[in-house]
């Protein structure tokens, strides 16, 4: 196969890439924006069933603490997406197999794994915060999810193998 339609290949992917990437890193605030505005909070919050918010009833402070918790879980997201376009980035400049990418990728993983921390954490603190606000009756609530921290650990295989690739590769390129 050609050489260097292969690194076109990969500079090419890498660009468009990077151009998604950097869209979502802009739009994570405006599509919280919205909705915090429009969504409805109890699913935001990620609320048991039994537990409301009235909206409209919120005062300046209790809206803060409420925008305060809901930002938990998005903001985690950031630095994913900080990462992934620093990878494509590197992609474009033709270089797929090297400590560097491996690392990022190991970042990605184990922020997903993070993920599912952080909606634990957040969501043992919504109900003391909230009931303490007086936003809503008091509640505890522990939620437990594994999607991302599966997803997470087969991502930090893949950047244990790419790092594992780059070791190999340099081994190589000593003897020859």
């Amino acid at each position: 196969m050609d050489t260097s339609h292969s690194e076109r290949q990969i500079r090419s992917w890498g660009r468009r890439l990077k151009r998604v990437t950097l869209a979502m890193l802009c739009l994570v605030p405006v599509a919280f924006f919205f909705a915090l505005r429009w969504a409805d909070l109890d699913t935001l919050l990620h609320l048991p069933e039994s537990v409301r918010i009235d909206r409209h009833g919120l005062s300046a402070a209790d809206w803060l603490v409420v925008a305060s918790l809901s930002l938990i879980r998005p903001l985690a997201f950031v630095p994913i997406l900080w990462w992934l376009y620093r990878l494509f980035a590197s992609f474009e400049t033709g270089v797929v197999f090297s400590v560097h990418n491996a690392r990022l990728i190991k970042y990605c993983g184990l922020m997903l794994i993070g993920v599912d921390a952080l909606a634990i954490v957040q969501g043992m603190l919504i109900g003391p915060v909230l009931s303490q606000a007086g936003v809503t009756t008091p509640f505890f609530s522990i939620e437990v999810a594994l999607s991302y921290s599966i997803v997470g650990l087969f991502i930090y295989l893949v950047s244990m193998i790419m790092g594992l690739a780059q070791a190999i590769r340099e081994e190589q390129d000593l003897t020859i």
